[in-house]
């Protein structure tokens, strides 16, 4: 029930592609109800994505956050790094972060997903700009809290914390890169708002909740991927190739244009 009138022609070319299902509400039923009615259409054994409509994937996204997912048994979900996420920042938190001037989006996600490793630095809770959910973790710890954060800020950081009371963890795959506009759906006033009351409501369910975020934020891990962010951003010349792998070397002057690798 979007009032955006160029929401409903976009919806309408989604339905037509293949496996894509549309679910429209008559009326606005705020964000985290949103997330639950379409959680309720996942098949068994199915994982899950967040991915906010202010945001800009890049190449190997998806593939990057399930390796990321899956890398250890007790991995819940896995969030992407972005230009502007808050915590999710890279390489400065909590700032908007320019890209490399001469480099698309698709430039900079593409020598991420080459050069930021796989370190996987967790945290405290995921963020639903762009968050991977394991099924077997969205079973044991259901759904969101649409009563408690009805419109959206703060209900992740609930499920991620009722997950970890369960002895799950969260990670940054910091080789996924996602652009993110921020605050388009609320204006920066309101989402302001809305992060003050979620956050109300954190505090007093988990009151170690900001303790543990703050020892996290700054782990070894998580500054190293910062730093190799940095180097890729103050370095960058020629724009990172695609990537191929020859398993010989027959006609292999037609990936001229690609980073060939020879098996």
């Amino acid at each position: 029930a979007s009032k955006d009138p160029a929401i409903a022609p976009l919806m309408k070319m989604a339905a037509a592609w293949p496996n894509v299902t549309v679910l429209r509400n008559r009326r606005n039923r705020g964000f985290t109800r949103t997330v639950n009615r379409g959680l309720a259409e996942v098949p068994a054994g199915a994982d899950v994505v967040l991915l906010n409509a202010d945001t800009e994937v890049g190449p190997g996204w998806l593939q990057g956050l399930a390796i990321a997912a899956w890398a250890r048994p007790e991995h819940a979900t896995a969030t992407a790094v972005s230009d502007n996420a808050g915590a999710f920042s890279v390489p400065e938190l909590e700032q908007a972060n320019p890209l490399p001037s001469r480099w698309s989006h698709e430039d900079a996600a593409r020598a991420l997903l080459q050069q930021a490793g796989h370190a996987y630095p967790d945290l405290p809770s995921g963020n639903g700009f762009c968050m991977y959910i394991r099924h077997d973790a969205l079973a044991e710890t259901g759904n969101f809290d649409a009563r408690a954060f009805p419109a959206g800020y703060g209900e992740e950081n609930d499920w991620c914390q009722r997950a970890e009371q369960r002895g799950w963890l969260h990670v940054i795959a910091g080789n996924v890169l996602v652009g993110h506009a921020r605050s388009q759906s609320f204006g920066e006033d309101r989402r302001r708002k809305l992060g003050v009351v979620g956050m109300q409501v954190l505090r007093k369910r988990y009151p170690d909740y900001e303790a543990k975020v703050g020892a996290r934020l700054f782990s070894f891990p998580r500054l190293v991927l910062d730093w190799r962010v940095r180097r890729l951003w103050h370095g960058a010349a020629a724009a990172p190739r695609a990537r191929v792998l020859l398993y010989s070397d027959h006609h292999a002057d037609v990936w001229s244009g690609w980073a060939a690798w020879s098996l």
